[in-house]
């Protein structure tokens, strides 16, 4: 049988699918388009940002400390975010990564075939998969782990809005002008159609950037399931990600954000050079000096890299992700290479 990429099912399950990615001959696929215009405009981008929406908000808990006092477990607290902490990870999934980290003669030791019929897994992993774990108490270690994952990928989610809203505004600043030729291909094959530049006098392209496709019978229909993939002429793409490099783009070409969001937003973007879009390039910088100065003082000596993390996420809140922390990091221990010999766990 063979294989041929399906319409997406879910807004964004498309930019996961990478190996299910459509083709028409001299364009370049939407997404693929969205991430050469994203590196363009961001020192900071990653092609992931594109499927961080998939991954749904995450709950809010409280830190563990708040949780797991000298005093004991509080109760009240405990009871109203476990459910929400077994969520995020669930007991039996908790136990599983720990495994993962232990030596391998622990792991094996707990590894055993699923009667079901299933991969092999740990007992841990295999009381998951049956629903076993569902009342199983939660550790402070758990909690902390659930906190952690809980915090990174709501920073995650941030990075994402920060990022989609200006490059779907600037994929549509350049199709609306026809710097961008666009084209639809119908799903599962046959001859790409030209989009006139008429077709993206939308208030956003978030929906188009989501799905990668549109219904060109019924294109400004938000509830028109889509059936064709969007392309963009590789020719025209060329030229708009050098305009983006280069500075050189026309006025009108710059995006447009009160189109795109809330009012509150919009007005703090007015404070700003749309034109430049702010990156977190600078919070990079700063991190990697205080990195720097840190490792001089023998008071963090014994410091691992998952505390300076911490530390950093909470002074650069809402400016530093998880994965902009691993930038600097990384930009540090060049001048200071001990803190990343073995044994320290970088």
């Amino acid at each position: 049988m063979t294989f041929m990429p399906s319409p997406p099912s879910e807004p964004w399950a498309i930019h996961v699918m990478t190996n299910a990615w459509p083709a028409a001959r001299g364009a370049v696929f939407l997404a693929v388009a969205a991430q050469r215009i994203g590196s363009a405009m961001f020192i900071e981008w990653s092609d992931a940002a594109l499927t961080w929406p998939t991954g749904g908000d995450h709950p809010f808990i409280p830190e563990a400390e708040h949780v797991f006092t000298a005093k004991g477990i509080d109760q009240r607290l405990y009871d109203l975010y476990a459910p929400m902490v077994r969520k995020i990870m669930p007991v039996g999934v908790f136990q599983h990564r720990e495994l993962l980290k232990a030596p391998m003669a622990e792991w094996l030791a707990n590894v055993v075939p699923d009667p079901d019929g299933g991969e092999p897994t740990t007992r841990a992993g295999l009381r998951h998969r049956r629903g076993e774990d569902a009342d199983d108490p939660i550790t402070e270690r758990h909690w902390n782990s659930a906190w952690w994952q809980g915090t990174i990928h709501a920073d995650e989610l941030d990075g994402a809005r920060r990022y989609l809203f200006p490059v779907a505004a600037m994929i549509l600043a350049g199709a609306q002008s026809g710097a961008l030729n666009t084209m639809a291909r119908p799903f599962y094959g046959g001859a790409a159609i030209q989009l006139p530049a008429d077709t993206w006098e939308i208030d956003s392209a978030m929906v188009r950037l989501a799905w990668c496709g549109l219904d060109p019978e019924r294109p400004f229909d938000l509830n028109a399931a889509p059936t064709h993939w969007l392309f963009v002429e590789r020719e025209s793409l060329d030229a708009f990600v050098a305009g983006i490099e280069q500075g050189s783009l026309l006025p009108e070409l710059q995006p447009r954000p009160r189109a795109l969001l809330d009012v509150a937003e919009a007005q703090q973007l007015e404070k700003t050079n749309v034109a430049h879009f702010p990156s977190k390039a600078a919070a990079l910088g700063e991190v990697t000096a205080w990195l720097i100065e840190r490792f001089d003082d023998q008071a963090t000596e014994r410091m691992v890299k998952d505390q300076f993390k911490e530390e950093a996420l909470q002074r650069w809140r809402g400016r530093l992700s998880a994965r902009g922390f691993a930038t600097a990091w990384g930009n540090a221990v060049v001048s200071r290479p001990d803190r990343a010999k073995p044994g320290r766990r970088p």
